[in-house]
């Protein structure tokens, strides 16, 4: 799987291409459906939604664009004790934006440089779990 990420982010011309690559990789290991990196943006001082992957329905937040405030990302991103959620049925979630509505499972994970937060790894199953794809 390395080899391969290395392969891909050679071969991306800009920023955005090798997050793409990026989130595919992980998407695909973990059999995931989509995935998002939301960073944060000191010049809107709001989550912006970097790169996506995967299908993408109308309610799917489009790069560039700010992540909804009642959302699983945003809940992560407010409490500064945790560094991942998970949740395997993301209907029982009180913060959740339904990104699509197929979606059962989600993980979001911290991303942070030098001990502060720069943004959120999302990962989405239309499956109530996860489960790691074998190479």
């Amino acid at each position: 799987m390395l080899q391969g990420l290395l392969i891909d982010m050679h071969d991306a011309r800009n920023s955005q291409l090798i997050l793409e690559k990026i989130l595919g990789r992980v998407t695909t290991l973990m059999n995931a459906h989509r995935s998002d990196f939301v960073l944060w943006d000191d010049d809107q001082n709001d989550l912006i939604v970097t790169a996506v992957y995967g299908e993408r329905v109308s309610q799917t937040v489009k790069v560039g664009q700010s992540f909804p405030q009642n959302s699983f990302i945003r809940a992560l991103w407010d409490d500064k004790n945790s560094n991942f959620r998970m949740s395997s049925n993301v209907l029982t979630e009180k913060a959740y934006y339904e990104s699509d509505p197929r979606v059962k499972s989600e993980i979001a994970i911290r991303l942070e440089l030098e001990d502060q937060p720069i943004g959120i790894f999302n990962i989405e199953a239309l499956k109530k779990s996860f489960s790691r794809r074998r190479p």
